[in-house]
């Protein structure tokens, strides 16, 4: 994050305001040590010691500063409410990524904006990033994409493991070959990703065959649930899933890639009350 004088200027008041570096990080949903990289910037630019570090009280130079840049703030504050409007925040994802990783972030999104709204749309990859481009979306948050477009940025958050599923009273014993699947139904994602793929070219090369079917996760998970057939998942998908025992990782001898993951936008289209959620997400999302 790139910080000017008048953030830096922002980011003092704050820490002022909240005698802590730690509750300002969580307003600023930015880490702690961003936050004290910058107040010593800060420090480092005017020259003087602004906060006793032991109590976070701000020193003789630092309740100067305050007094005087207190009164500014608040009124640059009202001034931006004043002219605030609502604006809507349109997100593409797949509808499991959005239920199981993006909720926490959406509800700290509404803390801030309570009159706002985050419109999910569950779309491929393909028109996601073609409304993307259009401006019929203001982000995509999916697996990374080969996405060529110079004017789309990438915010990477983490990795995501993808791993094979069956019923928790399904007994495959201790065979972790893969050629349990030879011939077994197996139901995978309904969109690629570069796990996938890689899985279904090992089983190829394998001349291993199964039949593959096609599905979202929920249908994946009760048919996985019901049956003794196999599933290729995201793992965070189905937490709960398997921490409740409905159904449990079956181990087999392969290796598959993790999935990294992340948030794609147009720089030019990131309006304050999108840079704000992005920076939740991340707090939230990010490894």
């Amino acid at each position: 994050m790139k910080f000017g004088s008048e953030t830096l200027y922002r980011l003092f008041v704050l820490v002022a305001d909240e005698k802590s570096i730690t509750r300002a990080s969580e307003k600023l949903y930015i880490s702690q040590p961003a936050v004290s990289k910058q107040i010593k910037k800060l420090e480092n630019e005017l020259n003087t010691t602004l906060f006793n570090r032991k109590n976070m009280e701000l020193t003789k130079n630092g309740k100067k500063l305050y007094n005087q840049l207190k009164p500014i703030i608040d009124e640059l504050e009202r001034i931006e409410k004043s002219f605030e409007t609502k604006r809507n925040i349109k997100l593409g994802t797949y509808n499991t990524l959005m239920s199981k990783l993006l909720s926490s972030s959406i509800l700290e999104y509404y803390k801030i904006y309570k009159d706002n709204e985050v419109i999910i749309e569950n779309s491929n990859i393909e028109k996601m990033f073609k409304k993307l481009e259009n401006g019929e979306l203001d982000l995509v948050i999916v697996k990374k994409f080969n996405e060529s477009n110079p004017n789309i940025k990438y915010i990477k958050l983490g990795n995501l493991e993808d791993i094979f599923i069956c019923g928790n009273n399904v007994n495959f014993g201790k065979h972790k070959e893969l050629n349990v699947l030879d011939n077994k139904i197996l139901y995978v994602p309904r969109n690629n990703s570069i796990a996938l793929e890689k899985m279904l070219e090992i089983l190829k090369d394998s001349n291993i065959n199964p039949i593959i079917k096609r599905v979202d996760s929920t249908t994946m998970v009760n048919l996985v649930r019901d049956s003794s057939n196999i599933g290729f998942i995201t793992k965070e998908y189905i937490s709960e899933e398997l921490e409740k025992e409905e159904i449990k990782e079956l181990q087999l001898d392969i290796n598959i890639p993790k999935s990294e993951f992340g948030i794609y936008y147009i720089e030019d289209n990131k309006f304050k009350e999108l840079a704000d959620f992005i920076k939740v997400i991340e707090y939230n999302l990010k490894l």
